[in-house]
Order: structure tokens, then sequence, then C-alpha cells
């Protein structure tokens, strides 16, 4: 089980369309591998992808967990993806409120 001092960490994705985000997001709740899953508003994204410029509409996606279920968070997003490969960035926060990171270890603790 985490601790309550475990250090919060945030995990960076998009994904093409809200069904997407949402499926990801439930299931990582449901998982306990995420405290909360933010699918953001859409935005255009421009990147190379096998040697062509390419601009999609993509929704940004915020994953809140911490850093002891980060990498199996990280795991399973790149699992649900519909991506062949995924943004998959793990963020560590330098720091939160007390109620924050209790409400989050709370969240994403370990099933026994």
């Amino acid at each position: 089980m985490s601790t309550k001092n475990d250090r919060p960490a945030i995990i960076l994705s998009s994904v093409p369309d809200a069904e997407s985000g949402n499926r990801i997001a439930q299931q990582l709740i449901e998982k306990k591998l995420a405290a909360c899953v933010k699918v953001l508003s859409a935005c255009s994204s421009t990147y190379t992808w096998q040697g062509k410029t390419v601009c999609e509409k993509e929704l940004p996606v915020m994953i809140a967990t911490t850093a002891a279920r980060a990498e199996a968070a990280l795991e399973a997003l790149i699992d649900l993806h519909p991506y062949e490969v995924p943004e998959a960035v793990i963020l560590p926060a330098t720091g939160a409120s007390a109620a924050y990171l209790d409400w989050l270890a709370d969240c994403v603790a370990a099933p026994r």
C-alpha cells in the first residue's frame, strides 16, 4: 500500500477522441492506478510520424497518480491506448498540499 507521504506524479498523454480518453480514464480509476484523469478540450497537435509532418486534432490527457503507482499506470495506459506509439510521459511533482496527498494515496492504494 502506498504511504500517505508518497509523492504525486502526473502522466501526460493525448488521445484521438473523447471515447478513447473516457475509456482509458474509467479503466485507470477502476484499477486504482489513478486518482483522477482529466480528458481536456481538443487541440491541434503537429508532429512527425513515419517521416511526414502531421497536424491532427487530439485531446490532451492528464493522469494524477502517485510515484509508487506511476509505472503501473503508464503500462496500463500504453496497453489501453489506440495509438501505436502513444505519448506517455511521467512528470514527478515537487509538492502538493497534505490533504491532496492523503486523498491521492487513498485513491490509488494497491488492493490487498
